[in-house]
């Protein structure tokens, strides 16, 4: 089958940003409508869908909060209404870990005038994960109804029947074909409560 086409460089960006920088940026870069729809995304982003399990979003179609937990897609749709509104400027970061590296990144989300956002993805900490490991069966973790739960945010696992999300580096490298998203507790309190423009510090 062939691949899409990827979607043109919007003429309305072509003043403020030039399509090259954009295009040559170490970050994960969308343009999206104050509705959420994708109208372009640049190499990087496409590079880390194909590596992170996020195909569907790769060549920028459909809507940018498809790709958001529900839990967060209510708190997002808040800041892009308020970004676009004031004309400011929001930060937030957040960790999205691969099963070896914990990975820390920052979200800075820029209006281009009433009808645009452009969001960028770059990554300001990586490094070994600390000595939490969980070498748990995927079949520790699947709901009665054969469901994995996954934190959304930092890619932990919730314990069926507890309070517990534990570390699973195999569920994290390979995801189960029955898997909900969620955001976990901690992230919760430590991401989402408040807006943070600060590196966060958590494990």
């Amino acid at each position: 089958m062939d691949e899409p086409a990827s979607r043109p460089f919007p003429a309305f960006l072509a003043t403020i940003f030039p399509q090259a920088d954009l295009e040559r940026a170490e970050a994960s870069i969308a343009v999206i409508g104050p509705s959420g729809d994708i109208l372009w995304v640049n190499p990087y982003w496409r590079q880390f869908a194909e590596e992170n399990g996020g195909e569907a979003w790769r060549d920028g179609r459909g809507s940018y909060l498809d790709g958001i937990a529900p839990p967060l897609r209510d708190f997002f749709r808040t800041v892009f209404a308020n970004v676009l509104l004031t004309g400011e400027a929001y930060e937030q970061d957040y960790e999205c870990s691969s099963p070896e590296k914990a990975r820390h990144y920052r979200l800075r989300i820029l209006p281009i005038g009433t009808h645009a956002l452009v969001l960028e993805h770059s990554l300001v900490d990586i490094r070994p994960h600390d000595t939490e490991r969980v070498a748990g069966a995927a079949a520790d973790y699947t709901t009665p109804g054969g469901i994995i739960v996954q934190c959304s945010n930092c890619r932990r696992v919730r314990r069926p029947g507890t309070r517990a999300w534990d570390w699973v580096p195999p569920l994290v490298a390979n995801l189960h074909p029955k898997i909900s998203h969620g955001i976990c507790p901690s992230c919760v309190g430590y991401y989402w409560a408040t807006p943070r423009t600060r590196r966060p510090s958590r494990p």
